[in-house]
């Protein structure tokens, strides 16, 4: 929803612009959420270069998230500066910053979401199926880099000899493609720090 030029030659990182016709692209001081649940509290622009949550205001939104009313009553809000009816915010979950000339530049998500291969991922939602199968313990799921990619890997501990050959086969049975983590690694305890 964001529209810049590149400079080919130019180093560090790429804004996603400004934003084009009929959108604007805002950023959002951290405290906003409890600001909207409070009517009392208004939410803030951030100053440029304030790191905040990236908001979107088009009047182009889509109805929200198909069979998930919930997800989309946090994502998709009444603008809370006008709070105008039908005038409505979609709340990214991104994090950015916005430069004195308006170009917005990404800086990381708000939760834990990961971006694999084009795709969105929840981690919990993988360990969540991972700690559903047989016998494992506990598991953790994260983004690294494999080769040229970003891939998800996954580290479990299980009371059985389920192995990670194993565990990514019954994986790949309930789990789409793109979830089902690129390597899996079985230990036998996880490591853990003195505190």
């Amino acid at each position: 929803m964001g529209f810049a030029r590149l400079d080919p030659d130019a180093h560090g990182p790429i804004g996603v612009g400004r934003g084009i016709a009929d959108v604007q692209l805002l950023v959002v001081d951290d405290a906003s959420d409890e600001a909207c649940a409070a009517p009392s509290r208004a939410p803030r622009l951030c100053a440029p270069g304030v790191i905040g949550e990236v908001w979107i205001r088009t009047p182009y939104l889509s109805r929200g998230y198909k069979g998930n009313e919930e997800q989309t009553n946090a994502k998709f809000i009444i603008n809370p500066f006008t709070r105008s009816a039908g005038d409505f915010i979609y709340k990214t979950g991104d994090l950015g910053r916005c430069g004195v000339d308006g170009a917005v530049v990404l800086a990381g998500r708000r939760d834990h979401q990961l971006k694999i291969r084009g795709h969105r991922v929840e981690p919990a939602e993988v360990v969540a199926a991972l700690e559903g199968l047989d016998g494992v313990v506990r598991a953790v799921v994260a983004a690294r880099d494999v080769g040229e990619h970003k891939a998800l890997v996954a580290w479990f501990t299980t009371s059985t000899s389920l192995t990670a050959a194993q565990a990514k086969e019954q994986l790949q049975k309930t789990l789409p493609p793109y979830l089902v983590p690129s390597l899996l690694h079985r230990l036998e305890t996880f490591p853990l720090l003195a505190n």
